[in-house]
């Protein structure tokens, strides 16, 4: 039996999406229910909606619901698998939305590709919602 280790690196980057003002506000509220629907997938595969517990698989349409001790306002993005996701939530004291983004690499000189993910993510988060 021969045994092969494999190596990955998990690469973690948070950031925000500032929004001012009472537009602002409601701004980031639209967003959140663009989400939320799964009418924005942004090339997701899964979709979590932690507020109501459910799961978008996007390519077949089928929701789900998962279980968790507490739910809370937030939705996260998977891509491909668990290991490669983008979870949002709004801020609960400022017009903000927080943007957590965890991606797995095969080699380490990738680890820096997070910063061009994030920002690509941002920039059509504000585009297309």
């Amino acid at each position: 039996m021969k045994f092969i280790q494999k190596s990955a690196f998990l690469q973690k980057k948070q950031n925000l999406l500032n929004f001012s003002g009472s537009d602002g506000f409601n701004k980031m509220q639209e967003i959140m229910q663009k989400v939320k629907s799964g009418e924005e997938t942004f090339g997701a595969t899964k979709i979590k909606d932690f507020d109501n517990l459910t799961e978008i698989n996007v390519a077949t349409g089928e929701k789900s619901r998962f279980n968790m001790l507490e739910g809370g306002n937030a939705v996260s993005f998977e891509f491909m698998k668990p290991e490669n996701r983008i979870t949002i939530r709004p801020s609960g004291t400022e017009p903000k939305i927080k943007i957590y983004a965890q991606w797995l690499f095969v080699k380490k000189e990738d680890c820096a590709k997070i910063e061009e993910i994030i920002t690509d993510f941002k920039r059509r988060i504000l585009n297309e919602c």
